[in-house]
């Protein structure tokens, strides 16, 4: 049981995980380059952010409330928190 286990030990690791998918480590001497360009093709993919998207500005001028206030002090008519007409002053 023990020589299995330093069997599998002393086997080189073949694939390797990054998170974003299993990139093919050092096997042989031979494909050293490929593995190279591989390796490279995984990294320049962790370094492509996706653009931040535009965050939402707040506008007081649209909201309900600020509406309502603005009616009110002007002396327009406008619909209350309670649903009901209030009419304009005169």
């Amino acid at each position: 049981m023990e020589n299995k286990l330093r069997d599998l030990e002393s086997l080189p690791d073949l694939f390797s995980d990054t998170g974003n998918g299993i990139d093919f480590v050092h096997s042989t001497s031979s494909e050293s380059s490929d593995d190279s360009f591989i390796q490279t093709l995984g990294t320049q993919e962790r370094d492509q952010n996706p653009k931040k998207a535009r965050k939402i500005v707040a506008n007081p001028m649209k909201w309900k409330c600020n509406a309502m206030k603005i009616a009110h002090q002007t002396g327009k008519s406008y619909i209350n928190k309670r649903g009901k007409m209030c009419q304009k002053e005169e």
